[in-house]
């Protein structure tokens, strides 16, 4: 277990009705599955490198990881893999369409400018928050207390 995980478990010990340690304990979760399923991507990727399951689990991961040009490129091999490959059926191929669909829709979103980001805060923050990294961030741009004037 990682200690990332325990320490939240050790929070939630303390209080487990906070909502933002029980956010981060499932996103916690996620990661490590995602390290579980990277590690059995690779494994099988080195044993079948056509097998378009293995190319598809390796661009979730991706997608995941915030990697969605690595998705993109991963969905359309396994398209290409899955129409080649006997065992695949269409309703496979017309799955993995959906996903690189996703995978470009978040490529898109990646590309636009993240305000939560800039200001430091997480999408699920409170307006409180939001206001107070506002205030930081207007105290680090102002012309009359800029460093070096």
């Amino acid at each position: 277990m990682s200690t990332a995980f325990q320490h939240i478990v050790q929070a939630l010990h303390l209080d487990p009705g906070h909502e933002r340690a029980q956010k981060l304990r499932k996103r916690v979760k996620e990661v490590e599955k995602l390290k579980e399923e990277g590690n059995a991507s690779d494994e099988s990727l080195h044993l079948s490198p056509h097998s378009f399951k293995a190319i598809r689990t390796r661009a979730r991961i991706n997608l995941n990881i915030e990697k969605d040009d690595a998705a993109i490129d991963d969905f359309k091999s396994a398209i290409r893999e899955a129409s080649a490959e006997d065992g695949a059926t269409d309703a496979d191929v017309r799955a993995l369409k959906q996903e690189l669909k996703k995978a470009e829709v978040a490529l898109k979103r990646s590309k636009t400018k993240d305000y939560y980001k800039i200001m430091g805060v997480h999408k699920e923050c409170t307006e409180v928050e939001i206001e107070k990294a506002y205030g930081k961030e207007s105290l680090k741009h102002r012309p009359d207390k800029l460093v070096g004037n």
